[in-house]
């Protein structure tokens, strides 16, 4: 009875969490600001973490780890997909929440140690990372509109969790 009491609890504490979320990696505007080729667009700041690709304004590729090029960082975000239990995003969220995991990845980085004027990465060393951070920020929705929605904020590999 004891053991049926604690499931109970837990599934009440749980489930409410969880119908009011749904996983980051398909909220519509997570998934399109996820794209390098929208992501400063969208207020996100990936493209100071992948070597090839502009930051964005104010931003500088300088002293980060980097992602070697465009496919690594996308075969990162295939791993975060298929994440089992995926990470949850609130449905209605407040701007500045945030989301956020690290998974145990794999990959040939780059430290970026010199950038030109525009923040882009001119000289590096390679280096072997084993984890890429993945942030999701709610951000305003737009000119004229309430609430939140949520973007892929920030991605970088890194050698710790």
């Amino acid at each position: 009875m004891k053991y049926v009491f604690l499931l109970l609890i837990a599934m009440c504490t749980s489930t409410p969490a969880l119908a009011d979320s749904a996983p980051c990696t398909s909220t519509q505007s997570a998934v399109v600001s996820h794209f390098v080729t929208h992501n400063n667009e969208y207020g996100g700041h990936v493209n100071a973490h992948v070597y090839g690709q502009t930051p964005p304004a104010g931003y500088t590729q300088n002293n980060k780890t980097m992602f070697a090029n465009d496919q690594y960082y996308a075969q990162a975000w295939d791993a975060l997909t298929q994440q089992n239990p995926p990470l949850y995003c609130s449905n209605n969220p407040q701007v500045g929440n945030e989301a956020a995991r690290s998974i145990t990845f794999q990959l040939a980085s780059r430290q970026c140690t010199a950038a030109n004027p525009a923040g882009i990465c001119t000289a590096y060393n390679n280096v072997n990372t084993g984890y890429v951070r993945f942030t999701f920020r709610a951000v305003p929705k737009g000119p004229g509109s309430l609430g939140a929605k949520w973007i892929l904020y920030v991605a970088y590999p890194a050698s710790t969790p």
